[in-house]
């Protein structure tokens, strides 16, 4: 009987895993003086202020904490009659495997020692990729989540915005992944909501049975133990006439903590996420060199004044004459930004977490994405803007994720327990996207006709 329990605990985590994609963390805790091992030292991974997971070590002192939602950590390590030693800013990355071995000091009035954890030059784990943190992206001029991608080696991009090539591989050969979920529509999320992307341009795991060129994990932020929000405006009205702007904000806090014997209170069991952006732009691609494009009181003329009647000398009879073949040089004029060639729309990202206990955690997230362009046509350029086509496109994406671990947990008195790092995770999701393409002057109205013009007759003087 116990062997059947462990083979459906075991089927139950091989087939989470091509769902979720958590990551953990691996060590070994040795005393600074004699480098021997340190068994049954208290290991506890917090994130946000929050105390996530827990474990103690084993005779050989080594230590593995998973799963872990990909992020920053900060990991405590404590033992009777050592000083308590903090290794902050640890990035656990997606799928993957976070090597931190940790030296304790011995005595008893030893203070705690705080270190900040140094991203290390190769990842153990992952030599063929790349894990950017939220701390890199906002110092990126990007918010393109291919173009942060594209920073890692091996990735091609062939312009800002566009999709990529992983050593390669054609763009459809790329997979996306949000928070574990494969990506189907948009995949823009805002960026203040994005706590790290992970490139894996080769050695996939059979979880990404679907790819062939690389995999690109976005992880989204989660929540926090203490209330923090912020708020960005950007505009560039002041200084060009591409006219960018762009609002985004960010807010999270706990909705309930844990309330202590003493009556204080604890980790947060309920806490929320939210972000949103919403941006603007009048020439989603600018030229360089400028466009020429006829000036606005010359168009508004020619719309009212279209054709011409003049005398036809041979008979009684009049001649329509199109007034846009008498237009001259200086109704025209080079701009920066085109005409009817800009973007706008918004993006929002949530996320809930309710954590009863150390071993179970019940998320619910989900995002909406909205996007209204103009294509540019440069055979409309010129006096026919206004005729652009317009694509408005929406994606939809909400997914829930219980997560429930087996075997001790730091703080827990069975420690004899025979499960070690043992979990499952349960997960769903939905995805709605759809697209329209039309003209924005008439919609969906094939049969609806403009304004054409007048006619003026000719008259002798």
């Amino acid at each position: 009987m116990k062997q059947f329990y462990l083979l459906i605990v075991g089927f139950l985590v091989a087939t989470s895993s091509v769902f979720a994609q958590p990551g953990s963390l691996k060590g070994k805790i040795t005393d600074k003086n004699t480098g021997e091992p340190i068994p049954f030292a208290n290991v506890v991974a917090e994130r946000n202020g929050n105390l996530v997971s827990g474990v103690t070590t084993d005779f050989d002192g080594n230590y593995t904490i998973k799963p872990l939602d990909p992020g920053n950590y900060d990991l405590k390590v404590s033992y009777v009659g050592y000083g308590q030693t903090t290794l902050e800013g640890i990035v656990v990355s997606s799928n993957k495997i976070s090597f931190r071995d940790i030296q304790l000091s011995e005595g008893i009035a030893i203070e705690e020692v705080i270190i900040k954890d140094e991203k290390p030059l190769l990842d153990q784990d992952n030599l063929g990729g790349k894990t950017v943190t939220a701390e890199e992206i906002k110092a990126l001029p990007t918010r393109s989540v291919a173009s942060v991608a594209a920073t890692a080696a091996g990735v091609y991009q062939s312009d800002e915005g566009s999709g990529v090539n992983v050593r390669g591989s054609r763009e459809d050969a790329t997979d996306y992944y949000v928070d574990g979920i494969k990506v189907r529509g948009s995949l823009a999320l805002p960026q203040s909501a994005i706590e790290q992307i992970t490139v894996m341009t080769s050695g996939l795991s059979a979880a990404y049975g679907d790819a062939t060129g690389g995999i690109i994990s976005v992880t989204s932020r989660g929540p926090s133990n203490r209330l923090f929000g912020g708020a960005e405006v950007v505009s560039s009205q002041l200084f060009d006439d591409y006219n960018y702007n762009l609002f985004g904000f960010n807010l999270s806090g706990p909705i309930f903590k844990e309330i202590k014997e003493d009556g204080s209170k604890g980790r947060a069991i309920l806490g929320y996420f939210l972000a949103g952006e919403a941006r603007s732009i009048d020439d989603n691609s600018p030229s360089a060199v400028g466009i020429w494009q006829i000036k606005e009181e010359s168009l508004l003329n020619l719309q009212n004044d279209l054709f011409r009647a003049v005398p036809n000398l041979q008979s009684s009879n009049v001649t329509l004459i199109n007034n846009s073949d008498y237009l001259r040089a200086s109704d025209f004029e080079n701009v920066q930004a085109k005409n009817n060639s800009g973007t706008s729309g918004y993006r929002f990202s949530g996320k809930i977490d309710f954590k009863p206990t150390l071993k179970t955690n019940l998320s619910i997230g989900g995002s909406i994405d909205n996007s209204v362009s103009r294509i540019f046509n440069f055979t409309n350029s010129l006096v026919n803007s206004q005729n652009n086509i317009e694509d408005e496109s929406n994606t939809y994406r909400t997914y829930v994720r219980f997560t429930q671990r087996f075997g001790a947990q730091e703080g827990d008195e069975e420690s004899a327990s025979s499960i070690k790092n043992a979990y499952y995770t349960l997960s769903a999701d939905y995805t709605k996207t759809n697209f329209e393409r039309r003209n924005k002057n008439h919609g969906d109205d094939l049969f609806r006709y403009g304004h054409v013009g007048t006619f003026d007759t000719y008259q002798e003087r």
